[in-house]
């Protein structure tokens, strides 16, 4: 085989830079942004997405057609319907991109309000797992119950519970610890909700803006 000539370097090259573009074009939509936003926590149905999206169906379907064109997505069958899930992949950079857009538009945070030093978590990620596991704090995870995938196996410093019955629940929680209200991360604003909810029952209660996906590497695998 003959080594690549510096045209096929270039052109290659080029392709490169096409195919790179047409990716992120793919991601350049809020609506479709917004669907990568609920995929990051649980594969959904089209009806799900649109939803929870707050879309039509139709343009829902007609988002998700794009995206599963361009293989950032997969589909599956659910009985009668059509499950879709992100690549793994694009958990990553997903994950990546808010680092970016609030590095370079810090105004767009969710934390921006004057209830930033009194309901937000302070303590750094190693940190917050280490009082976790010492149980010197508690994880409540109130994302929607079809988020939360697999809810057994989980370590008893972490407790699973919808915000809607929320108040079902504060009964069991510990006062003397603090507890930790997780979401969708840093864009959900139910988890400043659960918080303040929390609160005003007179418990120890802190946002996290942490993601299910960048605390779960760290805590333990989970069961199905």
């Amino acid at each position: 085989m003959s080594p690549l000539s510096t045209t096929d370097i270039l052109i290659r090259q080029e392709a490169v830079f096409t195919e790179a573009a047409s990716l992120l074009a793919t991601l350049s939509s809020p609506t479709r942004l917004k669907l990568i936003h609920f995929l990051s926590q649980a594969p959904h149905t089209v009806e799900h997405l649109s939803t929870k999206a707050r879309e039509s169906l139709a343009n829902t379907s007609l988002h998700l057609k794009r995206m599963l064109g361009e293989g950032v997505v997969t589909v599956s069958r659910l009985g009668q319907k059509r499950e879709y899930t992100l690549h793994p992949a694009l958990n990553h950079f997903w994950e990546h991109s808010q680092d970016f857009t609030f590095t370079l538009r810090p105004a767009l945070s969710l934390n921006h309000d004057k209830d930033k030093s009194v309901l937000a978590w302070q303590h750094g990620l190693k940190n917050t797992i280490a009082m976790l596991k010492e149980r010197k704090a508690i994880l409540l995870d109130i994302r929607p119950s079809d988020e939360q995938t697999t809810a057994s196996g989980l370590p008893d410093f972490i407790l699973r519970q919808a915000i809607n019955p929320l108040r079902s629940l504060t009964h069991k929680l510990p006062n003397n610890r603090p507890i930790l209200v997780l979401c969708r991360g840093r864009l959900c604003g139910q988890s400043w909700l659960g918080t303040k909810q929390l609160r005003s029952k007179g418990f120890q209660a802190y946002r996290v803006e942490w993601s299910w996906q960048q605390l779960r590497p760290h805590i333990g695998k989970e069961t199905t």
